[in-house]
């Protein structure tokens, strides 16, 4: 084997350690509440927001409708029950009398449109309450292949990171500091020989220095880009 060859294999190693770390982070990125739930969360407590106002509303209508139907009922007593003679008074009786049937009716009115409102809004949460729970039934599943998925990767990692660790102690000093300056620079330190061609710029070799990469025991680069060159295994 020659002596790029080692390095060739680390950087496949290292390679396949930086695409798991990069799905890594993107599923850290992503575990956690999605936009869309919380939206959907959010839509719904809005919808339950306005329903449990219409409920209150309503029942105050009730309280009030109430309160005005008594007071008629003891108006009508007082009224038509022969208990009052003055005209004066019954006068004034029967103005308050016709007063509290007007506001009475005005209250049935407003308590019609709360309840066909109330429908509406019952509607709306039944429809977000549903919407909310297939959103949050879908994040959870997705959230349970994530967490699978991410111990999986680092399961691997750790497997990769052993490997790459006995890799290195087979690698003399020197080449390795070479590697790792070109990988800094270029990303990829090592590049194949692909007949005479060097895989990293594409540059054809002269046959004699194509031969030299396929026969050195040292580190051969390529004239253009600098990257070491190695033979196909």
């Amino acid at each position: 084997m020659g002596a790029a060859q080692p390095l060739h294999i680390l950087q496949t190693t290292d390679i396949a350690i930086e695409s798991q770390r990069h799905r890594l982070a993107e599923i850290e990125a992503s575990l956690g509440e999605s936009e869309a739930l919380i939206q959907a969360r959010e839509a719904q407590q809005s919808a339950q927001d306005a329903f449990t106002k219409t409920q209150a509303r309503l029942r105050a209508l009730d309280s009030e409708t109430k309160g005005f139907s008594e007071k008629i009922v003891q108006a009508d007593r007082k009224l038509y029950g022969g208990t009052v003679h003055n005209p004066k008074e019954l006068q004034s009786m029967e103005a308050d009398l016709h007063q509290w049937q007007r506001m009475r009716s005005s209250l049935e009115d407003q308590s019609l449109e709360a309840m066909l409102r109330l429908d509406e809004e019952r509607a709306v949460l039944t429809t977000q309450g549903q919407v909310l729970a297939e959103i949050e039934a879908s994040w959870r599943q997705s959230q349970s292949t994530l967490q699978a998925e991410k111990s999986e990767l680092l399961a691997s990692l750790a497997q990769l990171e052993n490997r790459r660790q006995q890799q290195v102690t087979a690698i003399p000093q020197a080449h390795l500091a070479t590697y790792e300056r070109l990988r800094q620079r270029f990303g990829h330190a090592v590049a194949l020989l692909q007949g005479s061609a060097c895989s990293g710029c594409g540059m054809t070799l002269p046959t004699g220095q194509a031969q030299q990469v396929r026969m050195s025991q040292g580190l051969t680069f390529c004239p253009n880009c600098q990257r070491i060159l190695t033979a196909t295994l």
